[in-house]
């Protein structure tokens, strides 16, 4: 018994365009393929680590506001983050540039004072708000934003904090449950509350790559070729899989144009990749 070796490579000039670029397809030298008695291996997958987690698209998880105290009642503010990779201090940064539009902050002599603070909680593995209180009366040496709600509206006249409301989107993000916080408006003291569920940062925790060659019975779906993380690299490194072992899988006897590589996520779902830079390198062997 022997074996006929033989390979192929998807590059980013394979990548089709629908939005997502996390499908490639090669047409066959030809214009077609027989394969009978072969299997395929994964020789090695080079991608870059661009999934967002924040994704109004995928994930409908950008969107949550803020309920902020003046002396006419309460004024809402809207935060819609942009699609990108948010960190909880990256969310809280964003969180701050909408206090500053919306003039919902105060400025002393060291900078400026927020009424809330966004924070990750190592020890809980959770996210954690803080909540001050609002001022009064503007401190000595303190001043107003030159417009907005505190500026045009005036400062509360009792000292509330500010209410945070989380929808279903963001509420994996932040690891709390859908609600507003704290539950009630006019809340009167210093408020400090961590994640009530645990949080998930990313909702993509691994991959699959699938090929549309085989049929593996074995799995859910039965084209995934390889699974994979992006552990050990941050947002806008490389991922570089390259196997120890090659994982053979029989291929369908069949006459094909092309062969087709998506990339799920661990619920087979697309993943969107901002970098369509992605290589697979595919090896065959066929019985002989």
């Amino acid at each position: 018994m022997s074996f006929k070796y033989s390979s192929f490579t998807a590059t980013k000039s394979n990548v089709l365009s629908n939005g997502y670029n996390n499908t490639l397809e090669v047409q066959f030298a030809g214009n077609i393929a027989t394969f009978k008695n072969a299997q395929v291996a994964l020789r090695s997958l080079t991608l870059y680590n661009s999934s967002f987690n924040i994704n109004a698209n995928l994930y409908q998880n950008n969107t949550f506001s803020l309920k902020i105290p003046f002396s006419g009642g309460y004024s809402t503010i809207a935060l819609n983050l942009p699609n990108g990779y948010f960190s909880y201090s990256d969310i809280n940064s964003y969180i701050q540039s909408q206090l500053i539009a919306a003039g919902a902050y105060l400025i002393n002599p060291t900078g400026y004072w927020y009424p809330i603070q966004l924070t990750a909680n190592s020890t809980l593995y959770a996210a954690q708000f803080d909540m001050a209180l609002c001022y009064t009366t503007l401190p000595a040496g303190w001043s107003y934003p030159a417009s907005g709600v505190w500026a045009a509206g005036g400062l509360p006249s009792v000292a509330y904090t500010v209410q945070i409301t989380i929808p279903s989107g963001m509420s994996s993000i932040l690891g709390f449950n859908i609600g507003s916080y704290p539950s009630t408006l006019n809340y009167p003291t210093v408020y400090s509350v961590t994640s009530n569920v645990t949080p998930q940062i990313n909702p993509v925790s691994s991959y699959f790559l699938t090929c549309s060659l085989i049929n593996n019975r074995m799995n859910v779906n039965p084209n995934i070729l390889a699974s994979f993380t992006s552990g050990g690299t941050s947002i806008g490194q490389t991922i570089n899989i390259n196997p120890n072992e090659f994982a053979w899988i029989s291929v369908i006897n069949q006459s094909v144009q092309s062969v087709r590589f998506t990339i799920l996520d661990q619920n087979y779902n697309f993943v969107q990749l901002a970098d369509p830079q992605i290589v697979v390198d595919l090896l065959i062997r066929e019985q002989v």
